[in-house]
């Protein structure tokens, strides 16, 4: 055999093993994406429902009492999960992560994976590409969508509390709607645009004073009605009772129709930083401590991902593991003090107590500190200076 011919035979040999372990990283690659993300999609899910459902608890509390109506409290629904997605992603990928590792760490596929020729650096490529497209689609969430949906829930809040009475109203619960007064009603019409045997007072501020009389009436039907630019609830066919606590002045008279003013206004939102952009948030932030909050924190969310990702690999063990989930509980407590310094800091950037500088930048130093420890003991750094030494 010629030095040629063993010389391009060498080349073919090599070649052939870098095609056959590019097919294999491809194969991990794709092995890897598919488990991560489709768990990610199932945490998500998971978590966005229960906080999702907790939020529109709360605001059935308000529909209930008549604060808002129903077709309001759909809005609100609706609206509240692109404004959580863009917290819960984060925390999703990151126990996403640590589900996998755990199970395949189990099965003694991670093992399998090592040995086939996956290094610990792959890994942490791979988990990073990852944790990239999760970041960009949180950043476009936090960016962009969360001013927006942020003033798109405040309006629906603000436009029910100063919407329609009627439209707002409960048979059978009594429902202030501005001026001192309280209704009550037996009944609604089918569209939702008449009132049936209604109770109404109006009870002044100082309720047992004598100089002030309570107002009283009844009527068998009423609607809102509109004259000279000005809304009012037209009561028809009842009577109205004036009286004064403690005294003997009492007024009873019948009526064909009565009105009163509705006082509620169109509602004028302020321009709260929650609202503002994220050019606005930074040439504000200087001066504004509620604007450079809101801005640190619309970037410390897809950074977090990153962070997070980093210390989800620092966790994966070096050997197989007893149970799929034992890599959740040192990863939940890391998440849990990691967020609560977010909040913390925060609040204190609101309130002036730290500098902009400081942040919430020292949070995710802390946790790239870990991360780098975490890291470091996984890859075996520490063994290998020890031996050094």
């Amino acid at each position: 055999m010629s030095n040629g011919e063993s010389f391009f035979r060498s080349k073919y040999a090599k070649a052939r093993a870098f095609n056959n372990r590019s097919e294999e990283q491809v194969i991990l690659f794709r092995y890897f994406s598919r488990e991560i993300y489709a768990t990610l999609v199932a945490t998500a899910c998971i978590l966005l429902l229960i906080l999702v459902t907790n939020q529109v608890i709360h605001y059935l509390k308000d529909a209930a009492t008549g604060i808002i109506s129903a077709f309001s409290l759909l809005q609100l629904f609706i609206v509240q999960a692109p404004l959580l997605l863009g917290f819960l992603l984060p925390l999703a990928f990151f126990i996403s992560v640590l589900l996998v590792i755990g199970r395949l760490s189990n099965e003694n596929e991670m093992t399998a994976a090592f040995a086939s020729g996956l290094s610990r650096a792959q890994f942490l490529k791979l988990i990073t590409i990852f944790a990239a497209g999760v970041a960009i689609i949180v950043m476009i969430l936090m960016f962009w969508m969360e001013p927006y949906m942020n003033w798109y829930r405040k309006n629906v809040i603000a436009f029910a509390k100063s919407s329609n009475p009627i439209e707002r109203m409960l048979p059978g619960h009594f429902q202030g709607f501005g001026g001192g007064w309280v209704l009550y009603t037996e009944d609604l019409t089918k569209d939702r645009q008449s009132l049936k045997h209604i109770f109404a007072a109006k009870v002044p501020k100082k309720a047992f004073s004598s100089k002030d009389k309570w107002t009283i009436i009844t009527a068998d039907s009423a609607e809102q009605i509109t004259k000279d630019d000005r809304d009012y609830l037209e009561l028809r066919s009842g009577n109205r009772y004036s009286l004064a606590p403690k005294t003997q002045d009492f007024l009873i008279d019948s009526y064909e129709k009565f009105g009163i003013k509705l006082t509620q206004s169109p509602p004028k939102l302020k321009n709260d930083a929650e609202f503002k952009s994220m050019t606005e948030l930074w040439n504000s932030s200087p001066k504004d401590h509620q604007a450079a909050a809101e801005f640190q924190w619309r970037i410390s969310l897809p950074l977090s991902t990153i962070l997070l990702a980093f210390v989800a690999v620092g966790l994966c063990p070096t050997r197989p593991v007893k149970s799929r989930f034992s890599l959740l509980l040192p990863g939940i407590f890391i998440y849990i003090g990691y967020a609560n310094l977010m909040f913390i800091s925060r609040a204190w950037i609101q309130q002036g107590e730290i500098s902009h500088a400081l942040g919430l930048w020292w949070v995710h130093g802390s946790l790239a500190v870990i991360a780098f420890l975490l890291l470091a003991r996984s890859f075996g750094w520490f063994e290998r200076k020890r031996a050094k030494q």
